[in-house]
């Protein structure tokens, strides 16, 4: 995914280097007032925020795509100026966790913004507790929250995947049939976005035919069990778990046996992630997805985003780009009220709660029951386009509802591994 030109992994200095021109931006204006102009009211202080990005080896443009959305969203007009203390944590919760402490023991900051996972978020919860600092954490939404894990301090803005997760699956077994199989990598993120597609397959009428599981470090005989367990199933529809190389293999692998003719391939969100789809190519037509962004949505904020964010980076928009500026939004709007004390939980979520707005993923909210932000959930299909291969959307889904087995699994144990590839 990264461009020639472009590291894949940005250093310290050069992420201050890109905050500090984004900072410049915002008090521009200030400045550029007509002393005949009648006085404005005092502005909102500029509020710090200690930004904790990740820089996964196979998604390395993950962190600057993020922070280049935020950058956007803040160079919005009568946007509340916050300052950004960015830091490069790799993919280690250990170092997330040392430098969330330095941030809030030396750099004093206001708020902590993180693209960490739910386990790392849960790691770091005794020191936002101890210190009254809120994180809000950005993230892809992989394992649904546990109770035990839920802390007054930590507010969410994710991608949504394992809300899409199971939405897909709910919509599969009411058009598609009621027999499913379910493939996943050992490798890929987390567990619970597959058991989320389960349970909203089942509570929709369906019945999970089988389930494999690929890549793990004792196979030698690649896909063709996996390939040959699908066919002996003769499942209506195929839920794959993929993402990056994994993601690659897989959906060739699919195709090349013929499967992709008689079974409808579906998959997670990141299945047919448009940084691989041209190594995916003709493969890939078809597939359908769940997941809370589309290239090319056709809305005057997603436009206007897209253009932007290619002008500045040279790269087209993507997920984490379009989170970066929703989260950013979602900040600077719902702490625009100087009275607002980010390091009042209640109070800070009552005024989040209230910045509701269209951002280039759709109509953005905060679940203030949940202590997340929501966007819609798309069903997207690959096709060919002018520029080649694309999602589409092809309808809206919609949100799970809170059930029993759904509760349960929120008072259980995190399940299976967690992949460096997102590391959120």
């Amino acid at each position: 995914m990264p461009d020639a030109d472009s590291p894949g992994r940005l250093d310290r200095r050069s992420f201050l280097k890109a905050v500090g021109g984004a900072a410049s931006v915002l008090l521009a204006p200030a400045l550029l007032r007509s002393s005949a102009a009648p006085p404005a009211p005092a502005p909102a202080s500029p509020l710090n925020i200690g930004l904790l990005l990740p820089s996964p080896t196979r998604y390395p443009q993950l962190g600057a795509n993020l922070l280049a959305g935020m950058q956007l969203a803040l160079e919005r007009p009568g946007a509340r100026p916050l300052r950004l203390l960015v830091e490069d944590y790799g993919v280690s919760p250990g170092m997330a966790l040392a430098q969330t402490r330095a941030l809030i023991e030396q750099a004093h900051v206001d708020l902590v913004l993180s693209t960490v996972s739910a386990s790392t978020a849960a790691l770091i919860a005794g020191l936002l507790l101890e210190r009254q600092v809120p994180l809000v954490a950005a993230s892809a939404g992989a394992n649904i929250p546990r109770r035990n894990r839920e802390s007054p301090f930590i507010v969410r803005s994710s991608l949504s995947y394992w809300q899409s997760s199971y939405a897909l699956g709910a919509w599969a077994a009411r058009s598609l049939g009621r027999r499913a199989f379910i493939a996943t990598s050992f490798y890929d993120s987390g567990y619970d976005a597959n058991y989320a597609f389960r349970l909203g397959f089942e509570r929709a009428g369906g019945q999970i035919a089988d389930m494999h599981v690929s890549h793990r470090p004792i196979d030698t005989a690649g896909l063709a069990p996996m390939v040959a367990a699908i066919t002996a199933a003769r499942p209506d529809v195929v839920y794959a778990a993929y993402c990056g190389h994994e993601a690659v293999e897989f959906v060739r692998a699919y195709a090349a046996a013929g499967l992709s003719v008689r079974i409808p391939l579906l998959g997670s969100g990141f299945l047919a992630d448009e940084h691989i789809l041209p190594e995916q190519g003709e493969a890939a037509l078809g597939i359908r997805t769940a997941l809370p962004w589309v290239p090319g949505l056709d809305s005057a904020p997603h436009r206007a985003f897209a253009q932007a964010f290619t002008a500045r980076t040279g790269r087209p928009a993507d997920a984490f780009a379009a989170l970066g500026f929703d989260t950013a939004r979602l900040l600077s709007e719902g702490l625009a009220d100087p009275g607002v004390n980010p390091h009042d939980p209640e109070r800070l979520l009552q005024a989040l709660g209230a910045a509701a707005f269209d951002g280039p993923r759709g109509h953005v909210t905060v679940d203030i029951a949940a202590r997340s932000a929501t966007g819609p959930i798309y069903l997207r299909e690959v096709r060919r386009g002018p520029q080649g291969l694309r999602n589409v959307a092809l309808a809206e889904l919609p949100y799970p509802t809170e059930d029993e087995r759904l509760a349960a699994v929120r008072t259980s144990a995190l399940s299976g591994w967690q992949n460096a590839y997102l590391s959120i």
